[in-house]
């Protein structure tokens, strides 16, 4: 879930979980930076993930996703990715979760 309803910032997405242990959540991203992990501090937290898995940021109407070294790796559309710019309805795979975005 959300760790903070963040009521000043705009919505640039949403990340939905449509593979693995938390399937059908979904999940708004804000303007700014976005981290995904298993960490109490996360902004977007899924366990089974990697304490802060990846970030996404979102500035300009643009997507980028970073992932944080991780062991297991982050996957954009089946391929292992350090930082790529999204796009709408790009999979993203992170440990046993496979998530879409959907940009607006």
């Amino acid at each position: 879930m959300s760790r903070v309803f963040e009521i000043d910032k705009e919505i640039c997405g949403w990340l939905a979980v449509i593979e693995g242990p938390s399937r059908g959540e979904a999940f708004r991203i804000f303007e700014g930076r976005n981290v995904v992990g298993s960490a109490s501090d996360c902004d977007i937290l899924l366990p089974g993930l990697e304490p802060h898995h990846f970030s996404l940021r979102c500035t300009g109407g643009e997507v980028y996703i970073t992932d944080y070294d991780t062991e297991s790796g982050t996957y954009v559309n089946g391929e292992k990715i350090l930082r790529v710019k999204l796009k709408d309805e790009d999979r993203i795979k992170a440990g046993a979760h496979v998530l879409a975005i959907k940009l607006v």
